[in-house]
């Protein structure tokens, strides 16, 4: 289990861009008061999180 969450943590990371649009998600989600923006922030951060999970299950069939 540990390394299948590292493995996706290292999956966000080595896409700059990703990595940045996560990490200012999980600002507003630290810093917002307002639903819509937390709504958001929590629905980019499971896309992402998504997206790199899908990635690590593809490294690990094949």
């Amino acid at each position: 289990m540990f390394y299948r969450r590292w493995a996706i943590f290292v999956a966000i990371e080595r896409d700059p861009a990703r990595a940045a649009r996560f990490h200012a998600a999980e600002q507003v989600l630290e810093s917002s008061e307002a639903g819509d923006d937390r709504q958001a922030a929590v629905r980019l951060i499971g896309s992402i999180v998504r997206t790199a999970q899908c990635e690590v299950e593809a490294l690990e069939a094949g």
